[in-house]
């Protein structure tokens, strides 16, 4: 009887360790043309130029190339190199010190790589006997053949659930430089955790991110940096198509400078970031952004806690992006630079209905920040009746599809300061060469008797330290504290009119 039991043990033995690899290579053989023609049919845009599986007894290696829409129009090649150690227990990896208990179907090696060359994207998969897939990448530093992009070593660990039907993992990379004609910007390592899932319902995706310090710089000199910050990511999309995203970020100290100055022209403190949109055919349903504050600098001005809410719809995004597309058409074509501002022109009055034809509405329900002076205050709403195409072929009648209002309450002493600058700026270009304190003094006088005629008019309404100011625009007409504005504006209340 022993001697049964150790013939059995080797029969077993031997059914695991040569028997069952080769029926695993017969399997992988057969499933793998339909597994790459599924990935087409499910991922439009990439095209499979050549895909072919080699079997061997033992493990087994296949190729794969694929066409997919590069920048500029331009196709880009990818190549994928496969090697698969048939399971169950995968026994050429044990040299290479993989074990793999639990069992697998089988465990691939692969690297993803342009076809023109560089370096390329190295990945371990493990396929289980359930249908659900392991999979490491990563990648050494890179960099675009332009220049344009680098990148330290990146590395992702993924979980994908049996049909694709969802998965989870984690993405951590390395530095990142771009460099683009007026733009420079850099992000230290960050991190990105997600999970999704994909039913006949629809597909949901959520997570985690952390980004490392970074900054983002213009030609012009302006510049924002960011400190460490931390966010939650939240996506979905139903059958209809219509889609539903959230971002929640907790951003670092966020400072903001300018050229020709050495110390940052503002410093967010506290700062927090909400946004939450629904979207649907590439038109934007709802957008509601909140951004938050507890503390602000500004030169040397303390301000905070500061809150924005904003909210919009009615935007179509697909159409907007098609008008930038046709007036940078029109940017690269030879025209007469006497004419191009015309030509402008009467393209946007050519997209204009199709631009609002669904009635683009912006909203701010919150404008407020504490300073040491008093609390600022606004709120306001826009919007464009955009249902009448017709109504746009006029310049009287376009107006009259807008109609907009806002509130203000404005502390005195900013009001002033304001106008006080506003006012020595134009003192000054007036009578170049008096000296600062005669400047400061005339805009001083010149913004009392502005005031007085402003108060006079009823355009600014004083009580308890602030100034409120409320505003409509209907049927093309503006109106500021129920003060109708004549085609001077403020500039004829000021001049006695």
């Amino acid at each position: 009887m022993k001697r049964g039991l150790i013939v059995a043990a080797g029969l077993g033995l031997a059914l695991v360790l040569f028997v069952l690899p080769v029926l695993v290579g017969f399997a992988l053989e057969r499933a793998y043309p339909p597994l790459i023609e599924r990935l087409r049919e499910e991922a439009p845009g990439i095209d499979l130029v050549e895909g072919h599986f080699d079997r061997g007894l033992f493990s087994s290696s296949a190729v794969a190339r694929f066409r997919l829409p590069g920048a500029a129009g331009a196709p880009l090649l990818l190549e994928v190199d496969q090697d698969w150690v048939h399971g169950p227990l995968a026994l050429s990896e044990w040299f290479s010190g993989f074990f793999p208990f639990p069992p697998v179907l089988a465990r691939v090696r692969g690297q993803v790589r342009s076809v023109e060359g560089g370096p390329g994207v190295d990945l371990i998969v493990r396929v289980n006997i359930d249908g659900t897939l392991d999979l490491d990448a990563s990648s050494p530093a890179f960099a675009s053949t332009d220049g344009s992009l680098e990148g330290e070593a990146m590395t992702a660990v993924l979980a994908i659930q049996g049909g694709v039907r969802g998965g989870r993992g984690r993405v951590q990379s390395g530095e990142l430089r771009l460099r683009l004609p007026g733009l420079e910007a850099s992000l230290d390592p960050s991190t990105l955790g997600f999970r999704g899932a994909l039913s006949e319902a629809g597909s949901r995706v959520e997570g985690t991110f952390e980004l490392g310090p970074g900054w983002v710089q213009a030609s012009a000199g302006a510049r924002v940096g960011w400190a460490p910050s931390f966010g939650t990511f939240d996506a979905s999309r139903a059958p209809n198509e219509r889609d539903s995203s959230a971002i929640d970020i907790d951003l670092g100290d966020l400072r903001i400078s300018s050229a020709g100055l050495s110390e940052p022209v503002a410093i967010a403190r506290g700062a927090r970031l909400q946004v939450d949109l629904k979207s649907a055919d590439r038109r934007l349903e709802r957008l509601r952004l909140v951004m938050s504050v507890d503390s602000l600098e500004v030169g040397t001005h303390l301000l905070g806690p500061g809150l924005v809410r904003l909210a919009a719809k009615g935007i179509d995004l697909g159409t907007l992006v098609d008008f930038r597309e046709a007036l940078g058409q029109l940017a690269v074509s030879e025209q007469d630079p006497g004419t191009s501002a015309e030509l402008e022109a009467s393209l946007l009055r050519e997209w204009i209905p199709a631009l609002v034809a669904n009635s683009p509405e912006l909203r701010v329900e919150a404008f407020e920040i504490d300073g040491p002076d008093g609390r600022l205050e606004a709120t306001g709403l826009l919007t464009i009746d955009g249902s009448d195409p017709g109504a746009f072929a006029g310049e009287l009648t376009a107006m009259a599809t807008v109609a907009a209002f806002a509130e203000f309450a404005i502390p005195a002493p900013i009001l002033h300061g304001g106008l006080d600058l506003f006012l020595a700026q134009s003192v000054s270009a007036e009578a170049p060469g008096l000296p600062d304190e005669e400047i400061l003094a005339m805009a001083q006088f010149m913004r009392e008797m502005a005031l007085g005629q402003l108060i006079g008019a009823g355009i600014l309404k004083p009580e308890a330290g602030r100034y409120q100011i409320e505003f409509r625009f209907e049927q093309g007409v503006p109106v500021v504290n129920g003060k109708l504005l004549g085609p001077g504006g403020l500039a004829e209340l000021l001049g006695g009119g």
